[in-house]
């Protein structure tokens, strides 16, 4: 698994680089490598459309039903955004990697919940919290549908580990938080408290990656990811991350390499998010 996430984020971080509204050709070329990815792994897939000037920009959502077919039928969804303004490893592409990556090995499995992958376009600035942000404009479709949504979840930066002693850093001292950078964070809002609860507990009983649930209020910045979109319309919802720029101040810029990237670390993440899934 760590070699299949590893490839993943050479591809969008050496191969295609830079993608966003200001790198057109490239963020068409990640959205053409995430439509291949989930057809190979026979997932239905869908393109929510959307204009801004004379571009086309473009969510990509791959779904597996679950095993009982009706309206009813409870969703969860697992998403991470693709565009990336610096061509970086874990700011810009860990998290949608660790997508791919999650959905290969959920691919023959069955639950008894629908479960939808999508990757997002436009979640870093300057999009970042406007309308025109991808998961702004998935997150208030799916209102408008009135669909029937268990919970969200967000990747987004987290491939930065380390065993280090005083490798983690916070806005403020928090005497109870570890100061070993080797957490993954689960971050929600009041509303999201059971789903946080959950991860958290699962993670706890079948992991040795230490979690740790935050509430978002201890995060600065939480509000311009592709959690708040979905939090802001009223849907439970957690950010899966190590922190970014609190535990890895170079995050988003040129120090940001695949070379610093913990694979080992996000393969555990993974298999424990899909041993979660199925159990959900």
């Amino acid at each position: 698994m760590a070699k299949t996430l590893k490839e993943n984020v050479n591809v969008f971080c050496k191969e295609i680089g830079k993608r966003d509204y200001n790198n057109y050709d490239n963020l068409e070329k990640s959205k053409q490598y995430i439509i291949s990815k989930f057809k190979s792994m026979g997932y239905n897939i869908g393109i929510q459309d959307y204009q801004i000037g004379d571009k086309t920009f473009s969510n990509i959502i791959a779904t597996k039903n679950c095993l009982n077919k009706n309206k009813d039928s409870k969703t969860v969804i697992i998403g991470a955004h693709y565009d990336s303004t610096s061509g970086s490893a874990d700011g810009g592409a860990s998290g949608i990697s660790a997508l791919l990556t999650l959905a290969d090995l959920y691919k023959n499995t069955n639950a008894y919940h629908n479960v939808r992958f999508v990757a997002f376009v436009n979640g870093e600035k300057v999009f970042a919290k406007t309308d025109q942000m991808g998961s702004k404009i998935y997150a208030d479709y799916i209102k408008q549908q009135n669909e029937n949504i268990e919970g969200v979840i967000v990747l987004d930066s987290i491939g930065y580990y380390s065993d280090k002693s005083l490798s983690q850093r916070y806005p403020f001292i928090g005497p109870s938080m570890p100061n070993k950078a080797n957490f993954l964070a689960v971050v929600g809002n009041s509303d999201s408290k059971d789903l946080a609860g959950n991860i958290t507990g699962y993670f706890d009983e079948s992991s040795l990656l230490p979690v740790k649930n935050i509430n978002k209020d201890f995060l600065i910045g939480y509000g311009i990811k592709d959690s708040y979109s979905f939090s802001k319309d009223g849907f439970k919802t957690i950010l899966l991350t190590d922190t970014s720029i609190y535990r890895f101040e170079d995050i988003n810029r040129a120090d940001d390499k695949v070379e610093n990237i913990d694979f080992n670390y996000m393969s555990e993440i993974v298999k424990n998010l899909k041993e979660y899934l199925i159990s959900y």
